[in-house]
């Protein structure tokens, strides 16, 4: 019924909770629409996940399935994926900023360059 073509996805968040809300809404996106569309494997990636569960992003995805990685910025330049063919970033990450006024540092939302995103879309799929 479905291309045995392998489409995997790689999408980024700035953080775990964004990354654990589109988990959860993608999964009962996939559930509701049931055989319509062809299974659906949403692979979450991000710092305080389990090793065991990282390492199901490396797995590879079954004949007629699709698998959807969704990553923090942090894994945007040192993970590879084999079959990512598709990049979704929307062009926001977290830095970290300084404040001297009061002599602290926090993770601040900025928005990055489409240079820069076209750079890592080119690494990521490794398509030049």
């Amino acid at each position: 019924m479905f291309a045995a073509v392998d489409l995997s996805y790689r999408v980024f968040f700035q953080g775990q909770d964004e990354i654990e809300a589109a988990q959860e809404n993608l999964t009962e996106t996939a559930r509701a629409l049931g055989n319509k569309v062809a299974e659906l494997i949403v692979c979450p990636i991000y710092a305080n996940l389990p090793s065991d569960m990282q390492a199901k992003i490396f797995e590879p995805t079954p004949e007629g399935a699709r698998k959807v990685v969704l990553a923090t910025n942090i894994a945007e330049t040192s993970i590879t994926i084999d079959g990512v063919v598709f990049v979704i970033d929307p062009g926001f990450v977290k830095q970290n900023s300084y404040n001297p006024r009061t002599g602290m540092s926090s993770l601040v939302v900025v928005p990055v360059g489409p240079l820069l995103c076209y750079a890592f879309s080119k690494l990521l799929t490794g398509i030049s």
